[in-house]
């Protein structure tokens, strides 16, 4: 359409409905949902009840419409028709979960309580055990994990990166809610969605501002201790 040139009901729907396509936004589409018929009773403006898609990343590759994922969309706010889960306090609309459970309803367990995680040198002794914390990062609401005793390093997720992150600190001159996970890491992995750690593909350190390397898995592992 002619947007400069001023544009009609009619020539926007047309647009809207077969020339236009999400990917040419500057934002990802992270999951696409199956085809919605306008105005139709069965698919009621909601999309809860709708079959989701991963699409190829990084590229305008149409999903595998024969592969949704298995996760499902849940309301945002609790109530008696929508509690929480895992015995989480709905409060004012909003769960609040104990410790090891995440998700607006509660509905994730943590599947690691603690990890063993092994470094190469020069970070050696930063290795050990590192347990859940009951720490909340300002940057997701999934686990976080420090190192027992010293508590001047944490395996985090940076919701707005989509990588799971390794943070370092000097525990005399910094607090662990100064750290911005999205900024201030060592190490991250490769972007995933997953509450899992475990699940999170390979790791990479940072060279500098900008350029990372891939770790080796002598250079960094961990292992999960136990599970809730």
């Amino acid at each position: 359409p002619a947007f400069r040139n001023g544009t009609n009901e009619e020539e926007l729907s047309q647009f809207l409905s077969s020339s236009f396509h999400a990917y040419f936004s500057k934002y990802d589409a992270r999951y696409v949902s199956e085809a919605v018929v306008q105005d139709s009773y069965s698919h009621g403006g909601s999309p809860i009840q709708l079959k989701w898609y991963l699409p190829g990343p990084f590229s305008d590759r149409p999903a595998d419409l024969d592969q949704p994922i298995t996760s499902k969309l849940h309301c945002a706010f609790c109530n008696a028709i929508h509690p929480c889960n895992n015995d989480g306090m709905c409060i004012n609309n909003t769960c609040r979960c104990l410790l090891g459970t995440y998700g607006s309803h509660c509905q994730i367990d943590s599947i690691c309580k603690s990890l063993t995680i092994a470094f190469a040198e020069p970070l050696e002794a930063l290795g050990g055990i590192y347990s859940l914390s009951d720490v909340r990062t300002d940057y997701s609401d999934r686990p976080v994990y420090t190192n027992e005793g010293s508590n001047d390093a944490m395996l985090a997720y940076c919701l707005k990166l989509g990588h799971w992150t390794f943070s370092f600190w000097n525990a005399t001159e910094i607090d662990i809610y100064d750290i911005d996970v999205c900024s201030d890491f060592y190490a991250k992995s490769r972007w995933t969605n997953s509450f899992d750690i475990r699940s999170a593909p390979s790791w990479f350190t940072r060279v500098n501002g900008t350029e990372f390397a891939a770790v080796m898995p002598t250079e960094f592992s961990y292992v999960c201790n136990d599970q809730y």
